[in-house]
């Protein structure tokens, strides 16, 4: 019995009832099978050129032969609610018949706040959807302590540690008396 209208990319679970005036028999365990993805091998990769408001997002995808299109989504959590390069359908990935690397470059984000994102390709089979990673936009520097030790008559030492997040920081301690 062919069965139509599955999701592509998804796990189902099928067994086989019989019945009739006497009642019903189920079949043997249930079997289970997972439909094709789409679009083929939808990977997302690690984000790269991460900065305190930009980031650039990777990731390949196998058109297979057929029109495909991708973007990605991102947002502070896994509900996402932001696109790029373009909202849905998205940028043509073309309708070549090997891996496609594909990128998006994003703006304006917030410093210090973790995104989630992920890879989206579709097709007329549907759309499938590479796994979900995070990065966090860089922020300004962190600092983790700072101390003073050996006072003495006409001096001290002064000691901090600095976390740069990333980014190339400068420091200095500002000192003066009361």
């Amino acid at each position: 019995l062919p069965v139509g209208g599955l999701e592509p990319g998804t796990g189902y679970y099928v067994r086989l009832v019989a019945e009739n005036e006497l009642g019903q028999t189920i079949g043997f365990p249930e079997v289970f099978f997972e439909t094709l993805q789409a679009v083929k091998d939808v990977t997302t990769q690690p984000a790269t050129d991460v900065t305190l408001t930009s980031s650039t997002l990777h990731g390949p995808l196998d058109p297979d032969g057929t029109p495909a299109t991708y973007y990605c989504e991102y947002g502070p959590s896994v509900a996402y609610g932001d696109y790029a390069p373009l909202s849905p359908p998205g940028e043509s990935a073309g309708s070549g018949s090997s891996p496609v690397p594909v990128e998006a470059a994003l703006t304006d984000l917030e410093p210090g706040v973790m995104y989630h994102f992920r890879l989206v390709a579709q097709n007329f089979h549907g759309k499938s959807v590479g796994a979900d990673l995070t990065f966090t936009a860089n922020d300004k520097p962190e600092i983790l302590n700072d101390t003073v030790s050996q006072v003495n008559t006409d001096g001290a030492t002064l000691q901090g540690e600095i976390n740069p997040n990333a980014l190339n920081a400068n420091y200095f301690f500002e000192y003066g008396s009361e």
